[in-house]
């Protein structure tokens, strides 16, 4: 979406253009577009579908008129959060690695207790 903005779609153009091409998002967009029609705002109108956290930050962005980029960067946090659950999915081993870094400081103790099944 932040794309589209950015090279000139406005809102209701950029929304339109995400229902037209992906399919899989073309009912959620749906509900948006119905809701801006009504006279909501953005971030009203996307309440349900995003965590409380990103809904507040769309919310003083548009009061703002940030929204552009702060969709931007709620983008890119996504796509962050996505390549390290990624990551992580494909190393069960790697908690096992930050449980070893979080010993015992308190006593200068390297030893680790895991439960036992």
């Amino acid at each position: 979406m932040a794309n589209l903005l950015n090279i000139g779609f406005s809102l209701t153009e950029a929304l339109g253009f995400i229902a037209d091409t992906d399919k899989q998002l073309t009912s959620g967009v749906i509900e948006i577009q119905q809701k801006l029609t009504d006279g909501y705002s953005f971030s009203e109108s996307i309440k349900s579908m995003v965590d409380a956290q990103s809904y507040h930050q769309l919310l003083i962005a548009e009061r703002h008129g940030q929204l552009r980029e702060v969709l931007a960067e709620l983008a890119t946090f996504d796509r962050l959060k996505l390549k390290q659950f990624k990551k992580n999915s494909r190393d069960p081993g790697l908690p096992a690695v930050f449980m070893l870094n979080f010993a015992d400081s308190d006593h200068n103790d390297s030893r680790v207790c895991f439960p036992t099944n």
